[in-house]
């Protein structure tokens, strides 16, 4: 589902990026970068609010990733 939504994300069509990396997190809650393409598809819909509370909840799982730290300010 990650690959689909990466595909989707590319063709901006956020709606079924977003259903794809939703159901890419429902199977593996802690696949960040599930998390990076949800919240950027969010970002890109301008669902700024959804955005930050995406990258937001990833960033307090990992800080490992300081791509949700940018992009977060970007939200």
């Amino acid at each position: 589902h990650y690959y689909l939504g990466i595909l989707f994300l590319r063709r901006n069509l956020f709606e079924e990026a977003v259903h794809q990396f939703t159901t890419s997190i429902d199977q593996d809650n802690n696949f960040m970068r599930a998390y990076m393409g949800l919240g950027i598809s969010y970002l890109k819909s301008r669902q700024f609010s959804t955005a930050m509370a995406t990258f937001q909840k990833a960033l307090s799982m990992s800080e490992k990733y300081p791509d949700f730290l940018n992009y977060h300010g970007l939200a």
